[in-house]
């Protein structure tokens, strides 16, 4: 889910402000910490609309409250877009520019930010048609280079390749513990870097069970028989006890014919560099 990850970093962050406390004061504290309440912080611009203005948002896709053109649209390829979105006049005329200054580009319904907001849908259409015949990347630059906000949308094997991604050294290569039957696998790293600490994955996630002994016998103090006693009874385990049979997955084939996938890469590992 999308709040996984700042939940996470916020968590974080309450720890640290707990410590400092315990440091500067010599006294713990009990965190009450609430994953719906990080979702609502980040629409806080909604809710200071209502506090202020008394209005309700709709659902708008990938529309503005305000700005026309502004969504993404197809381009050359199977399922290849760009993001576009225009925030005044003069950047509506440069796009005009890129496009050839087309006759419909003068038409009183697009003369004006108000008028181009209100006709937003045969905008968009217009401005599909032109961005279908172009390639995303290309076009992306020559966009920025004039001005105009843009960007191409990247699918998941687009970002595990892209070159600022990868010269960043964002994703990291971990190699899982044999049992696990997992391999090599690439993990998102942090968005930040250290002037004076590499902060890198320094081992894989422990297989299941991997630390029972160690944390029965080293931290709580139990014997080896005790321990035996725990496997025996079911207490802990290390490997899954009363496993449910799982049924087949569907075949990636199905799954692109379903819609459920655009395409699949039966070569990845190698596009990848995991094998």
């Amino acid at each position: 889910a999308f709040y996984d990850v700042p939940v996470g970093w916020t968590a974080v962050f309450a720890i640290m402000s707990a410590l400092l406390h315990r440091q500067q004061t010599g006294e713990g504290q009990w965190i009450d910490f609430a994953m719906y309440q990080i979702g609502v912080s980040t629409i806080g611009d909604k809710i200071l609309d209502f506090v202020a203005n008394k209005r309700n948002g709709q659902v708008m896709g990938n529309a503005h409250e305000y700005y026309a053109p502004h969504n993404v649209y197809p381009t050359k390829g199977q399922d290849r877009w760009i993001a576009i979105g225009t925030e005044n006049d003069s950047q509506w005329h440069a796009l005009c520019e890129v496009m050839g200054n087309p006759d419909w580009c003068l038409q009183n319904e697009y003369s004006d930010s108000f008028s181009r907001h209100k006709n937003r849908e045969s905008l968009d259409s217009l401005v599909s048609d032109w961005t279908s015949s172009q390639d995303n990347n290309e076009l992306s630059d020559i966009l920025q280079s004039k001005g105009i906000p843009a960007g191409p949308v990247m699918n998941s094997k687009d970002l595990l390749l892209d070159q600022h991604m990868n010269d960043r050294g964002f994703y990291e290569q971990i190699t899982h513990n044999s049992s696990d039957n997992i391999g090599k696998q690439i993990y998102s790293g942090r968005a930040w870097k250290m002037s004076n600490a590499q902060a890198k994955i320094r081992r894989p996630g422990p297989g299941l069970g991997e630390h029972n002994e160690q944390i029965l016998s080293e931290l709580l103090g139990y014997d080896s028989d005790m321990i035996d006693d725990f496997y025996d009874l079911g207490i802990i385990a290390d490997e899954p006890i009363n496993q449910r049979s799982s049924s087949n997955p569907p075949s990636l084939e199905k799954l692109k014919e379903d819609g459920t996938i655009t395409d699949f890469d039966t070569d990845y590992k190698t596009s990848l560099g995991l094998e």
